[in-house]
C-alpha cells in the first residue's frame, strides 16, 4: 500500500484491538471516552457508521494475535490496535498465518492507537507525543504507509523453536529481561517510572550468555 488516498469504505469494515491491561490497566477506563471521540471525528471526516466498528478486547499475552487473524479471515480491511508496543506486536503478528510468512489478506492495513507504557514504535516513526484528537486524525486520514516486517526464528524458554515477526525492533539479553521484568512487575507505576525500576531490576538479575546469531542462512555474529 503506499501514501494515497485510499478509502477503506464502512467503519463496519474496521476491527479494533483493545488491551484493556495497558498503561498498567488505565485503558480498561479510559477506553470507552476514547471510542466515543474516535466515532465523533470519524464522522466529521465522513466515515460512515463509526460507532458499528467492532471492538474487541484482548484477554491477557497473546490473544491479540488470534482476535487479529479471526477479523482478517471474517473480511476485515483495517485491524487497529489500542495499547502499548507490546499489543501493537501481537496485532500485527496477526496479519500473518501462524508459523508462516504469508498474510492472511495483503490488501489490509493496520492502525494503531498510542496507550500503553512504551512509545518506541511511535518514536521510530517520527511522531511527536500529541493530543488525543492528533492521534485520532491521524488514523482517520485514509492514508497508507509501506513497513518493513522482519520475521525470526529462535530457540524459545521451552527449547522449541519459535517462529515471529517484528515491526519496530527485535532483542535478546538484558534488554529482553527488562521487558519481561516491565511487564511482569512494575506495569503499575506508568510509563516513565516502569522501565527505570525494569532498568535497575533487569542489570541486577541479568547473567551475560552466548547468542549466534543467523541472517540468510549466514552466521552474523556470534
Amino acid at each position: 500500500m503506499s501514501n494515497n488516498d485510499n478509502s477503506f469504505g464502512s467503519m463496519r469494515e474496521w476491527t479494533i484491538v483493545v488491551n484493556p491491561a495497558s498503561s498498567g490497566g488505565r485503558t480498561r477506563s479510559t477506553w470507552p471516552s476514547l471510542f466515543e471521540q474516535l466515532c465523533k471525528v470519524a464522522e466529521q471526516m465522513g466515515y460512515d457508521h463509526p460507532t458499528e466498528a467492532r471492538v474487541i478486547e484482548s484477554t491477557g499475552l497473546g490473544t491479540a494475535t488470534e482476535l487479529t487473524r479471526n477479523a482478517l479471515r471474517d473480511g476485515a480491511k483495517v485491524v487497529v490496535a489500542v495499547g502499548g508496543d507490546g499489543t501493537l506486536s501481537e496485532v500485527m503478528e496477526g496479519f500473518f498465518e501462524p508459523d508462516k510468512d504469508e498474510l492472511i489478506n495483503e490488501d489490509a492495513a493496520i492502525g494503531y492507537l498510542q496507550s500503553g507504557t512504551g512509545s518506541d514504535f511511535r518514536r521510530s516513526l517520527g511522531w511527536k507525543n500529541d493530543g488525543m484528537q492528533e492521534m485520532l486524525v491521524r488514523l482517520l486520514r485514509k492514508q497508507t504507509r509501506k513497513l518493513d516486517i522482519c520475521g525470526s526464528c529462535f530457540t524459545g524458554i521451552d527449547g522449541q523453536m519459535r517462529r515471529r515477526h517484528f515491526i519496530n525492533m527485535s532483542s535478546c539479553g538484558v534488554s529482553a529481561t527488562i521487558a519481561k521484568l516491565a511487564n511482569e512487575k512494575y506495569k503499575m507505576f506508568g510509563p516513565h517510572l516502569t522501565y527505570i525500576m525494569a532498568s535497575f531490576g533487569g542489570f541486577m538479575q541479568f547473567s551475560p550468555f552466548k547468542v549466534r546469531i543467523k541472517v540468510d542462512e549466514r552466521d552474523f555474529v556470534e
